[in-house]
């Protein structure tokens, strides 16, 4: 898969602290929402990386306006994402659940 393949798609998670977004995926850009939680109504559209470690294990990142930088593992094999990112330098690791992956 490459971003020629993602684009197109929509991409919606949970972490397990209640916070949810939805990632809709261009060739170049990402445009991530918060649907649920403390940053309910936030989004952004961001340049985004993207590799396919492994067979339906996707790594994407992204830095958003903020400043704040974005690292997530996504795993639709066992619908988990993995997320790490760092906002005025202080560093946070999140778990949780893939709700859905969809797309043209």
């Amino acid at each position: 898969m490459n971003k020629k393949d993602l684009a197109g798609k929509t991409l919606v998670y949970a972490y397990d602290n209640g916070e949810s977004y939805q990632l809709d995926f261009e060739e170049k850009l990402v445009k991530w929402t918060c649907i649920a939680g403390s940053a309910k109504g936030y989004s952004g559209t961001e340049i985004y990386d993207f590799a396919e470690v492994a067979p339906d294990i996707l790594f994407v990142s992204w830095l958003e306006k903020s400043r704040e930088v974005v690292s997530a593992v996504f795993n639709l094999n066992t619908m988990k994402v993995f997320c790490s990112y760092v906002y005025e330098m202080e560093k946070h690791q999140w778990e949780g659940k893939i709700i859905s992956f969809s797309g043209r």
